[in-house]
């Protein structure tokens, strides 16, 4: 983030805002109705502005010798030099002076523990940083923003009233009490009967868990192989259309549907399913060469053309736009 959102280039003498921008907006709290001028609900102008001088003086650490001890990824510097007695690293590009935010977070103040010789130490300046975070997850906002987004990914991407208090609120409250933990968050949504009821052709109540039904028909279709680190999967289609029992594998219109059905999370209308009964599925065949097609694999194995076009189908199911539509 310190190269793609210019967080190297944010010193004091020239603040940057786009890394504290997109770190509220996009990966914490949010940005939410703008009520007034400067005011997005969940954050204001003038709190980007203080979270900026927070986040100035850092800079990227191209030896890779800064490296985060929970990850083990290689993280940014605090450009620093030497001073006071005894000798600490000192931050030479970071604002030393108060940060105050909105309301919103209670006016939190937020500046260095320590200054030497005009500016902050360099632990003092990463203090402040841990302040910030702090205050920002300390918002329920925050929570129930991340939430929303795993929502809208796992289940479906239209939240309404409902869902919002019925599932996003309490299981924000329950996302931040386990100290975000998304693992444990997603055990809680992925096991709660509202990811697995069934959905309905009613429209304006598709906020229930029809991925649920992609998870499942995902989890015959892909087989599992080896163990420990060597683990893989593969799909195999043709074993699934042939044993499963939900499908009639004769019939080219029942194959296209039920696996539309299982596998996106929208009612197909007549044109777009003719589209991937007739371009995609059957493409030079009928339902009757196709049915032929069917017979000379189960009389004599030979499964060349069969297979082809349900590796097709099921391949453009997963590429269609409509699959991302969760």
């Amino acid at each position: 983030m310190l190269i793609y959102l210019d967080g190297y280039s944010n010193h004091k003498d020239e603040p940057n805002e786009n890394f504290a921008r997109e770190m509220f907006e996009l990966y914490s709290i949010g940005k939410g109705p703008q009520i007034e001028e400067g005011n997005y609900t969940n954050f204001t102008e003038d709190d980007i502005k203080a979270a900026t001088r927070i986040l100035t003086g850092w800079v990227d650490d191209e030896d890779f010798n800064f490296m985060d001890p929970d990850t083990g990824l290689p993280i940014g510097k605090m450009s620093t030099t030497t001073g006071g007695n005894p000798a600490k690293d000192l931050a030479t590009g970071h604002d030393t002076d108060e940060k105050i935010f909105s309301s919103i977070f209670n006016n939190t103040s937020i500046q260095p523990a320590e200054i030497i010789n005009d500016l902050a130490t360099a632990e003092s300046a990463y203090g402040e940083l841990n302040e910030m975070m702090d205050m920002l997850f300390d918002n329920p906002e925050t929570a129930r923003y991340i939430v929303r987004k795993l929502y809208r990914y796992f289940v479906y991407h239209f939240i309404s009233d409902e869902v919002e208090q019925d599932v996003i609120v309490p299981l924000a409250q329950n996302f931040q009490t386990n100290d975000y933990s998304i693992p444990d968050m997603l055990k809680v949504l992925l096991k709660s009967q509202h990811f697995f009821d069934e959905d309905t052709i009613v429209t304006s109540d598709n906020n229930i868990g029809a991925l649920a039904h992609r998870y499942q028909t995902g989890d015959v279709l892909m087989k599992r192989g080896g163990n420990g680190s060597e683990i893989s999967f593969t799909m195999d289609v043709l074993d699934w259309v042939e044993n499963s029992g939900l499908v009639d594998p004769t019939s080219s219109t029942d194959i296209v549907t039920v696996l539309t059905q299982n596998l996106l999370a929208v009612q197909l209308n007549t044109e777009r399913f003719n589209y991937f009964l007739n371009t995609v599925f059957l493409d030079t065949l009928n339902q009757m060469t196709w049915l032929s097609e069917w017979n000379k694999y189960v009389g004599g194995g030979d499964d060349l053309v069969v297979r082809e076009r349900l590796e097709i189908l099921v391949s453009s199911i997963i590429q269609t736009p409509e699959f991302q539509l969760i």
